[in-house]
């Protein structure tokens, strides 16, 4: 047997590495998003067609419809969020969450444009504004987790609503 010699590595025993915990898929969420987009169309649109279909006819419910979808992401998915049980990594799960809802939103928001006049210009601004919501919201829901404090979590439920109210009224205006 040959002796270990100076310029062999000597392996040390360190034991088990510890990988941080996985991140669960949000199969619930996925659920919960197409419910509340099913029945958000349901409430836009309604189950009657109109009598005259047309681009100016389609544009009221459309634009219900992305404002139901901006309540449901900026509002409802972090109430939902932070009542449940906190995850091991917090802002993970808040940022794969954010993608998952940022998928059922393009699934949502660039069909709008076969049944209104909107041009693709106006359509990409408002997915962009939403999505660089989600991720705004995201890393929020992850920092409350770290540092959850009443105050801290009023002033930010406070700024997003009125980003929220500020965005609706000029999807309202259609400026």
């Amino acid at each position: 047997m040959c002796a270990p010699t100076a310029s062999a590595p000597v392996e040390e025993s360190r034991g088990p590495v510890s990988l941080p915990p996985e991140v669960p898929l949000p199969r619930g969420l996925l659920q919960a998003a197409a419910l509340w987009v099913a029945l958000s169309f349901i409430w836009a649109f309604g189950l009657n067609p109109p009598i005259s279909p047309s681009a100016a006819s389609f544009e009221p419910p459309a634009r219900m419809l992305v404002l139901l979808c901006v309540v449901g992401g900026l509002i409802c998915w972090p109430l939902g969020r932070l009542c449940g049980t906190p995850p091991a990594r917090p802002l993970a799960a808040a940022l794969l969450d954010a993608l998952t809802l940022a998928a059922v939103l393009q699934c949502v928001l660039w069909p709008i444009r076969l049944v209104t006049d909107w041009p693709r210009g106006m359509v990409l601004g408002i997915d962009a504004i939403l999505l660089a919501h989600l991720a705004l919201t995201a890393g929020i829901l992850g920092a409350l987790r770290r540092w959850p404090t009443l105050a801290m979590a009023a002033a930010i439920l406070g700024a997003a609503v009125a980003i929220v109210a500020c965005r609706l009224a000029s999807l309202s205006l259609g400026r």
